[in-house]
């Protein structure tokens, strides 16, 4: 999506009324990293520009989305250390610790796209036993709900809720 679709779409969520759009049409924006004058001074043919309030919103969500969100979804592969009921707690634990490099590269290449990092391709090569992956996704779910999807909406400024 181009910035000009992004703005032009979040003006039409206000213009509408339809705040529970918001929230993804910022979290897009966002991971397309538009440069500062984008933001501050819109686009021409024709003119499109944020409102003042949606450009403090816009610059203070992008800092949480590029910051600690992209990070936070990985914590899964590290925390809790160990899964209780791993019938093979070593080999899983090495699974674990060599998919972290291939995460830390994937933040390093997709910093502003939290909700695209480890997705069910990753799962897929990953190596555990069915015990761990089960616990390891629900972890996962938590930890992104909990984590990027309801800070998206405060850090946005824009309520709690990503439901109408």
């Amino acid at each position: 999506m181009s910035d000009y679709i992004c703005i032009a779409t979040i003006q039409l969520c206000r213009e509408i009324d339809a705040p529970w759009l918001l929230r993804s049409a910022f979290y897009m924006f966002s991971a397309q990293n538009p440069a500062p004058e984008v933001i501050l001074h819109g686009m021409q043919a024709p003119h499109v520009e944020l409102g003042d309030h949606d450009k403090v919103t816009f610059f203070a969500g992008q800092l949480l989305q590029h910051g600690t969100e992209t990070k936070d979804v990985g914590r899964f592969l590290y925390f809790p250390s160990t899964i209780d009921t791993c019938v093979t707690p070593k080999r899983c634990g090495e699974a674990r610790l060599a998919a972290l490099e291939g995460f830390w590269n994937d933040c390093q290449e997709f910093p502003s796209m939290p909700l695209g990092i480890w997705n069910d391709d990753d799962w897929d090569g990953l190596g555990i036993c069915s015990i761990c992956r089960k616990a390891l996704r629900k972890i996962k779910k938590l930890v992104r709900h909990a984590g990027i999807v309801s800070r998206a909406s405060t850090g946005f400024r824009l309520g709690t809720t990503w439901r109408r």
